[in-house]
């Protein structure tokens, strides 16, 4: 009993890992555990997005209409993805101004 108390009162409880570097494992599993709830959250925007899209694009008549829907929601979701701090989705628009800039 008295062994338990000492090792709490030490920073470190059934193992001889040190606090500082428990809490630091904890930090980085914090922060890859945000990143990933992030990521998921932009994947739910993007797929709510398309299926509105696949729901009102079929009742509308010209063809004008859903493109610049499109392009409206590309940016949106552009916007969205900087903010859900999704990298992927920078890369790859940097690869895409590239290719039209002639680069």
């Amino acid at each position: 009993m008295s062994d338990e108390f000492d090792n709490i009162v030490e920073g470190s409880v059934g193992s001889k890992q040190p606090a500082n570097s428990a809490a630091s494992d904890l930090e980085k599993s914090n922060s890859c555990l945000k990143s990933a709830m992030l990521e998921e959250r932009f994947l739910w925007v993007a797929v709510i997005i398309l299926i509105i899209d696949i729901l009102s694009f079929g009742s509308m008549e010209t063809w004008a209409a859903p493109v610049t829907i499109t392009v409206i929601e590309l940016v949106i979701l552009v916007i969205v993805a900087k903010k859900c701090e999704v990298a992927e989705v920078s890369q790859y628009l940097d690869k895409i101004l590239n290719i039209k800039s002639g680069s």
